[in-house]
């Protein structure tokens, strides 16, 4: 059976080659490619690539295989919002939804998840496999964690293209321990039902967040605007202006107009340039968000894509803040497996 470390380092050399460009020959002569000879001797069993003169070039079986890589970083992205949780962090009553307390207000910010709070935990991983043990019902061990935190630092474009292979158990050892650390979900209460619940309320709380910081705010007052947009869309008609300070909007063009497309998953207008569909959270294209990007001797703070093709994969959109279980079936692309034969 093979190890969490066989399937990153397939998924790797798969990605290295379709995403990068990088030349596999059949005979190594160096030392970084005869460390990688015996992992596309796993893929060539498998029909994830084939020799084609002196190299090896990826199949189609290898394109489904980073499809399926490109759909576990999509549901990762909606994650992120745990990177910097403040689990002691009580919501004042200006801030707490009066019909929901463990909620803020629609027109609130989530405290909980400011970055740089000295009390912040990284609670990723926690989710992660909250999501699989108690929503999904499968297990989740330590290489099931470790695969999730190297797609999460491959999306996150911190891995060296070019010294990857030279670099990989180093890779290897900080990803363990990183696994090793880890808040667990079972951390945020002594008792077994009480954490249940407590993830649950962390769960909405951050998908919401999440939503409202994807969705947009008022040019005036900077509240979120989505779930009002929301509740505006449900009545059949459009937000008219910012409930908070009246500022007001326009209607919203007619799809069809000039630089309109619509969302191939939620048919909402969408314009060239987003990144994502303000009906439905689904991701338009594949690129990094904007952030550090590491090269080989530089940190640049330009966007760079990581994944140049989405291989057919319309993104999933956002998850229903309230019931996880409505979106099992999305949960189960973070049981990655390179190897997975079709």
């Amino acid at each position: 059976m093979a190890s969490w470390q066989d399937d990153v380092l397939a998924l790797s050399a798969l990605y290295l080659m379709d995403q990068r460009g990088r030349k596999f020959p059949l005979y190594p002569t160096t030392e970084e490619d005869r460390k990688a000879a015996d992992v596309f001797q796993a893929l060539d069993k498998v029909g994830s690539v084939a020799p084609v003169g002196n190299e090896w070039v990826i199949t189609d079986h290898g394109r489904e295989s980073l499809k399926r890589a490109v759909q576990a970083q999509d549901v990762l992205r909606q994650v992120e919002i745990f990177s910097s949780v403040d689990v002691t962090r009580n919501l004042t009553p200006e801030e707490a939804d009066p019909t929901n307390p463990s909620q803020v207000r629609s027109e609130v910010w989530d405290p909980r998840f400011a970055l740089g709070s000295p009390n912040a935990y990284d609670m990723r991983l926690a989710v992660v496999t909250w999501l699989a043990e108690v929503v999904s019902k499968k297990p989740f061990g330590f290489g099931d964690q470790a695969k999730i935190v190297f797609l999460q630092k491959l999306g996150s474009g911190q891995f060296s293209m070019t010294t990857f292979w030279a670099d990989v158990y180093n890779v290897f050892a900080e990803v363990e321990e990183i696994v090793r650390t880890a808040y667990k979900w079972t951390d945020i209460s002594a008792d077994i039902e009480d954490a249940k619940v407590a993830m649950q309320a962390l769960y909405t709380a951050g998908t919401l967040e999440t939503q409202k910081r994807e969705g947009g705010d008022c040019a005036d007052c900077h509240i979120p605007l989505l779930m009002f947009d929301k509740a505006a869309k449900a009545a059949g008609s459009y937000l008219k202006a910012c409930p908070c300070c009246n500022r007001q909007f326009g209607a919203p063009d007619d799809l069809g107009s000039p630089g309109t497309m619509s969302c191939p998953k939620c048919k909402s207008v969408i314009y060239e340039g987003d990144a994502r569909c303000n009906g439905c959270g689904a991701t338009i294209d594949f690129s990094l968000p904007a952030g550090a990007i590491q090269t080989d001797t530089t940190v640049t703070t330009v966007t760079e894509p990581v994944w140049g093709d989405s291989y057919g994969y319309v993104s999933y959109g956002w998850f229903n803040p309230y019931d996880p279980f409505l979106d099992v079936l999305a949960f189960d692309c973070l049981f990655y497996d390179p190897y997975y034969y079709y």
